[in-house]
């Protein structure tokens, strides 16, 4: 009984039920919300105390479903006594509607059963069990990845880009002509070489009777004059390629210009290479000058320059040879170029005195002797002399 109203009290739930949807899954959610204990309003004047001590009783015995609160004159049907130390409860604001629809939405993600009751006890017992076994499951499988394979991630692959034609042309450069020796070339390359000692190296402009004994580069950037130059230089001058780079388009040729016309150099560079093999058989039928079997098929091929195979025969003739090794470069192999570094083993005082003895056309370019004992000898880029 409400202490001032008198009125029975009804289920939070029914206003709501009557003011919102008197048909919607909402509502129904809303009847099966149990109602919050009530406790027995005070003792009014008059009021037994036994009907008290009853009262407190049922509420307890009631719990929670205890029904609407009547006070003790609703029994008799007459008017209630309003005591004014009762406080009314205060009315209850109804909860925000969500839109049809959300609470069928939302009804699969509860913990409650389709109708509405909580999970019971062996549902949620198997549930647990479940999600235990699923974890045990998951433990496993990452101790068995972790004891197979490497934590540490995969060392990923590095590609090294190789230098370009012209690169590997300025390197190739450095590496094997004197920082005296005149260069042509476009004005990328020429400043390069300049800034790198080359004194001599200037920006290619033409071809003519005084290029001889130079060196050109020719780049992609000057290709078609310098064809153009030696076409109208060929009288007096012709081009011996020494070095090449690279392929197709980015091609980098690096020539020595030779006077003489240019139809007479095939002949000059056919004899080269025929008094060349002769003088690689002198070698290997020199009883004096020993070759492993890497050096014999060099030697058998005529690829040792005409220079070194000359100066090795002089030396044959005084004292025994072990020639050890021969080196050929690879960018004056695709030239067509013979190899012109040997490796040698002998005596020393006999080495110094040929040398002194050769032409200057003939005399090694640089001779050093090797931390295990052997000697290298490197002779020049170029064609060799025509007898010695």
């Amino acid at each position: 009984m409400d202490a001032r109203s008198g009125d029975a009290r009804v289920p939070r739930s029914w206003p709501q039920r009557t003011r919102l949807l008197r048909h919607s899954a909402l509502a129904d959610a809303l009847d099966k919300i149990p109602e919050p204990p009530t406790r027995p309003s005070r003792r009014v004047a008059g009021q037994r105390a036994s009907r008290r001590r009853d009262e407190l009783a049922a509420a307890a015995h009631a719990g929670p479903d205890v029904g609407p609160r009547v006070g003790p004159r609703a029994e008799t049907g007459a008017a209630p006594h309003v005591d004014p130390s009762v406080e009314a409860a205060p009315a209850r604001r109804p909860e925000p509607v969500p839109p049809p629809g959300a609470v069928d939405d939302l009804s699969p993600l509860s913990s409650a059963e389709p109708d509405g009751r909580p999970l019971q006890p062996r549902v949620r017992r198997a549930v647990i069990a479940i999600c235990t076994v699923a974890a045990l499951a998951a433990a496993a499988l990452i101790g068995y990845l972790l004891t197979r394979h490497s934590t540490e991630p995969a060392a990923k692959p590095t590609t090294v880009s190789a230098p370009s034609a012209v690169a590997q042309a300025e390197r190739w450069i450095r590496a094997n002509l004197p920082r005296t020796r005149m260069l042509q070339s476009d004005p990328a390359v020429s400043a390069g070489l300049r800034r790198d000692g080359y004194t001599a190296a200037t920006t290619f402009v033409a071809v003519d009777d005084h290029s001889g004994g130079s060196v050109l580069v020719t780049t992609p950037a000057i290709r078609d004059r310098v064809t153009s130059g030696l076409a109208g230089a060929a009288a007096g001058i012709s081009a011996l390629p020494i070095a090449t780079f690279g392929t197709g388009a980015e091609q980098v040729e690096v020539s020595a210009l030779v006077r003489g016309r240019a139809t007479e150099l095939p002949d000059r560079v056919s004899r080269e290479a025929s008094e060349r093999a002769a003088a690689d058989q002198g070698l290997l039928t020199n009883p004096r000058v020993t070759t492993p079997s890497t050096v014999r098929s060099w030697l058998t091929t005529g690829r040792l320059d005409l220079r070194a195979a000359t100066t090795l025969a002089l030396l044959a003739a005084r004292v025994d040879v072990r020639i050890s090794g021969i080196t050929l470069d690879a960018a004056e192999a695709a030239a067509g170029r013979p190899a012109r570094t040997v490796l040698l083993s002998t005596d020393g005082a006999a080495l110094s005195d040929v040398l002194r003895t050769l032409p200057t056309s003939f005399a090694p370019a640089r001779v050093s002797t090797l931390p295990t004992g052997p000697r290298q000898l490197t002779w020049p880029v170029g064609l060799a002399p025509t007898g010695l």
